[in-house]
């Protein structure tokens, strides 16, 4: 699969701590996980993991 562009995120400062624990995605990156698990039988938790570092030098953080 061909990569288009760099993953930009744009700096949030959270209120606390805790606030990253845990989190929601969009039914559009639920369906891409769920085929992902389907097709590997890893556990989602490490399908994202490894998403999450190996994506991570493709992220490029913006300040506002």
């Amino acid at each position: 699969m061909e990569r288009k562009e760099n993953i930009i995120l744009t700096v949030h400062k959270p209120k606390s701590k805790d606030d990253w624990r845990c989190v929601q995605i969009s039914a559009e990156a639920d369906a891409v996980l769920m085929q992902l698990y389907r097709a590997t039988g890893l556990p989602v938790s490490r399908i994202v993991s490894q998403m999450i570092i190996q994506g991570a030098e493709f992220v490029e953080i913006v300040e506002d």
